[in-house]
């Protein structure tokens, strides 16, 4: 019978037909899909304050074939005659009550002018300029948030304005504006958190692996400009958080590879292992990809299942997912390989042909 298997970057219960089941990122909910009908499949966050279920709105028609997008965030990958659909939940609003009013002021010199400049949450968010000594006012509409903060930016011959918006977008990122004395866009950038450090900005985001990677892009600013100076991927606002069990290992490895670092991948390999394989080898393996997921033993007769989803090393064409409501488009598979460890660390990897 084919399986329906539901993986969750966070613990979730996931409900499919009249059966709900726990879930995780590295202990997938597994459901037998049921023949000729359909059946919706709901997922139940808890909420973080209150402790209580919420379902989260993410939910879709499962058919005999397989289940499809069913919100954004989410997608699902064919494995063998059934699917494996990962799920990841929204990223949280930072600021869960919206402050309005004043949130924050400085003294700044706008146009050549000493002037006062407040942040208002009027549910939008407006900067306010004052010049010293009149009665005029100048506002500006920044737009969307929740909250935010303005920082002077001292460089060696100008200073500027910044302003960190907080929940700035739907997925509740971060929005950095920069603005110089003659309130001229410098930068205007977004990503999960916004720094400013040393008359440089950065932007850090989060790419939801287990380790918890981030990239970070900086930008050097000018009076007039910036310019992107660098793109880095580790751990700036977070410590690593290492595998510490064989299915653990197996994703660390797939998504190390996925950011083509290569040296880290080596870490979970075994020393015979990681002697032989070339930064190249590693990257021909599996090719590029767009996801992974792991099947843990006692799903996998016994055994470190690793899914590769998308990847271009893949030979098979597009297939048929069918959408609810009963709608189709292209879908990829998913490639399955088993893992085989030595003293905790990857010793082999093969191909399992039975989900091709």
């Amino acid at each position: 019978m084919p399986l329906l298997y539901v993986s969750c970057n966070e613990s979730c219960l996931v409900e499919y037909g009249s059966n709900m089941l726990p879930c995780s990122r590295l202990r997938p909910a597994v459901f037998s899909m049921h023949t000729g009908s359909v059946n919706s499949l709901n997922v139940y966050f808890a909420d973080p304050k209150s402790g209580d279920t919420l379902l989260c709105r993410r939910s879709a028609a499962v058919t005999n074939q397989a289940a499809g997008t069913f919100c954004s965030g989410c997608k699902a990958w064919l494995l063998g005659e059934g699917c494996y659909v990962i799920v990841k939940r929204p990223k949280s609003p930072s600021v869960t009550v919206p402050c309005y009013g004043l949130l924050s002021g400085c003294d700044y010199s706008a146009n050549g002018k000493p002037a006062r400049v407040e942040l208002y949450n009027e549910g939008v968010l407006k900067l306010y300029i004052s010049p010293r000594g009149t009665y005029q006012q100048q506002c500006y509409i920044l737009g969307k948030g929740s909250g935010g903060r303005l920082e002077r930016i001292s460089l060696d011959k100008a200073s500027l304005l910044g302003i960190i918006i907080s929940d700035a977008d739907d997925e509740h990122r971060e929005r950095l504006l920069i603005l110089n004395d003659r309130l001229e866009t410098v930068l205007d950038a977004t990503g999960d958190s916004a720094i400013i450090t040393e008359g440089r900005a950065e932007i850090i985001d989060e790419l939801g692996t287990l380790c918890g990677h981030q990239r970070r892009k900086s930008y050097e600013l000018t009076e007039k400009s910036s310019a992107q100076s660098s793109v880095d991927i580790g751990f700036f606002t977070t410590q690593k958080q290492r595998p510490n069990s064989e299915p653990e290992t197996a994703l660390s490895f797939a998504e190390a590879i996925k950011l083509r670092l290569y040296e880290e991948a080596r870490e979970y390999l075994s020393p015979e292992l990681a002697a032989s394989l070339s930064d190249d080898a590693m990257a021909e393996f599996f090719g590029k990809f767009e996801d992974a997921f792991v099947i843990p033993p006692q799903y996998a007769c016994g055994k470190v299942c690793l899914g590769i989803c998308g990847s271009e090393n893949n030979s098979g064409g597009d297939e048929q997912l069918i959408l609810f409501p009963f709608k189709s488009q292209p879908a990829k598979r998913a490639d399955l390989y088993s893992i085989s460890f030595e003293d905790g660390r990857i010793a082999d990897i093969d191909s399992e042909e039975q989900y091709k």
